[in-house]
């Protein structure tokens, strides 16, 4: 019985490794409000709730974009890794000079499949609104 205790003990201490999606892919497209043309060179960002702004790119000459998922690296204690549900959240921000910026809200946690393309966040076409002219 010791032995077994001893095992269990070990095993429940030991560290261990595990991936923690923090941001979900996302794709879809940018339009302007007004008259419904794409939007390209949209500056695109990754605001996470706990971090600093990450730029993933911009919108191409269809005003389209497409990101991967993000994930992170945790080494802890078993017991610790597991205990609870972890989730991420931040806001994509969408910024281009002459338009209004325009942030989407997202979250991601552990138990998400984010390694399957159909996963994907795909939004409907974005609408970003052009300043008010002066």
């Amino acid at each position: 019985m010791s032995v077994l205790l001893t095992i269990v003990s070990t095993s429940a201490l030991m560290g261990c490794v595990t991936h923690h999606w923090v941001s979900p892919p996302f794709a879809g497209s940018i339009a302007s409000s007004n008259t419904g043309a794409p939007v390209s060179g949209v500056e695109i960002s990754r605001l996470p709730k706990h971090g600093e702004a990450e730029k993933l790119g911009e919108s191409d000459s269809s005003g389209h974009f497409k990101f991967e998922a993000k994930k992170k690296t945790v080494v802890g204690v078993p017991l610790l890794v597991y205990l609870g549900d972890y989730r991420y959240t931040g806001k994509f921000i969408f910024k281009k000079e002459g338009y209004i910026p325009l942030t989407v809200d997202y979250s991601a946690s552990t138990g998400q499949d984010f390694a399957n393309p159909e996963t994907a966040t795909h939004s409907t076409p974005l609408k970003m609104t052009p300043n008010p002219a002066p």
